[in-house]
């Protein structure tokens, strides 16, 4: 008895003073992971983040005779994980701008989780003060440059570029923020006033090498400055999604509740889509496989990205999830993306576009955080293994002695 009070004080107090109770977010763990109740994990995730300024770009691109579209690139990260936080964000923004919209992924980590859904909230309230940056209605057609794995697609709208960086199919985990700010600094150097950065986020990876690092700065850097020497045309613009071909996404356990989408630009007469997903990541193999399935069938599919989200985490996979193919079959999420990239050339028409920005001063996790929880489960872990070696050390010599 006397052994069992003492680990359970000792075992408890591991984490401090990080963690002050670490059997209180283990427990509150269990309750957001098996219950879905994230209120506990939330409010002790939100006492230990801290206020930060994230940006927000917008470009909505207003189209004759159709709704308005919009890409999204929220600095903030989707997580921490299902159903805490800002786990369905892309789910939330996309519903926000009606569901016509690509919610992209940026270049950030988990340091940029939103802790809880009431900082959520005031996340998207700041959109309402979202300010113009450029408007226009012009743009280059798709440029894209490869070396080694990395490859890197990029277009123009005035004087803002867009860049989607991918290593498919080998994959990578998020780019690190050094890559976004030699890109940033590089496109300043060049004139563009403006540069998205998107982590297309669409195969499964390590972290990047040096090596890998350098050919996806490399080919972003070729990528932009020929998009700076390219010219520009008016252009048209069509979106579809599931809820446009009535595919039911419920129950699809590796895909989010936004579904999929195809957003198709035509300049000059040639069309080029952009598959996404609202999936946390794609498995290797699935990203080429539906660009060539769509080229054998007429469609120019330059690339195919995901959203990130995180509601389909938590589950007893390798890497806590299920990516995009990893219950889905391939054949069939081709002919999904390819109905759906259908549907968006019925739907396209001449474009302008706008570029916003939305500033928010919001709770993030931060980087300890997560060290924290990590520190005090492995503390506390050491402590219970010494525990039950010493109380089997007792049960032996009390056999032995009586």
């Amino acid at each position: 008895v006397i052994i069992s009070i003492s680990w359970t004080i000792i075992a408890d107090r591991s984490g401090r003073p990080g963690i002050k109770s670490t059997f209180g977010v283990l427990q509150a763990f269990l309750a957001a992971w098996t219950e879905n109740r994230a209120e506990r994990m939330e409010k002790i995730s939100e006492s230990k983040a801290h206020n930060e300024v994230v940006k927000t770009y917008i470009v909505k691109f207003k189209v004759a005779n159709s709704d308005e579209i919009s890409i999204i690139l929220p600095e903030v990260h989707p997580g921490p994980f299902s159903p805490v936080g800002g786990s369905n964000l892309p789910y939330v923004l996309y519903t926000l701008f009606s569901k016509n919209a690509l919610v992209m992924h940026s270049v950030s980590d988990h340091y940029l989780n939103i802790p809880s859904k009431k900082e959520v909230e005031r996340y998207v309230g700041t959109f309402s003060d979202a300010s113009i940056l450029e408007t226009g209605h012009t743009c280059t057609a798709p440029v894209q440059f490869r070396i080694g794995e990395s490859s890197v697609t990029g277009f123009a709208f005035g004087n803002t570029a867009i860049v989607i960086l991918s290593m498919a199919p080998k994959g990578m985990e998020d780019v690190p923020n050094s890559i976004r700010t030699d890109i940033e600094q590089y496109s300043s150097e060049l004139g563009f006033n403006h540069i998205l950065v998107i982590d297309s986020h669409n195969a499964m990876g390590d972290h990047l090498t040096k090596t890998d690092s350098h050919n996806l700065l490399s080919a972003t850097k070729q990528c932009m400055k020929q998009l700076k020497n390219a010219k520009q045309r008016e252009f048209k613009i069509g979106f579809a999604n599931t809820d446009d071909l009535h595919y039911k996404v419920e129950g699809i356990e590796d895909l989010g509740q936004s579904g999929l989408a195809a957003i198709v630009v035509e300049v000059e007469e040639n069309r080029y889509a952009i598959g996404w997903a609202d999936s946390n990541n794609m498995e290797n193999g699935i990203h080429d496989h539906v660009i060539s399935t769509l080229n054998n069938n007429g469609i120019k599919m330059i690339e195919v990205c995901t959203s990130d989200t995180h509601t389909t985490s938590g589950k007893r996979t390798r890497q806590g999830y299920y990516a995009l193919g990893n219950v889905s079959e391939p054949d069939k999420l081709a002919e999904m993306y390819l109905q759906v990239s259908k549907k968006s050339f019925e739907k396209i028409g001449l474009a302008r576009f706008e570029l916003l920005l939305a500033e928010s001063s919001i709770k993030v996790m931060g980087k300890n955080q997560f060290d924290d929880y990590s520190s005090a489960l492995d503390k506390s872990m050491s402590i219970t293994k010494i525990f039950l070696g010493f109380t089997l050390v007792i049960f032996i010599s009390m056999l032995i002695t009586s």
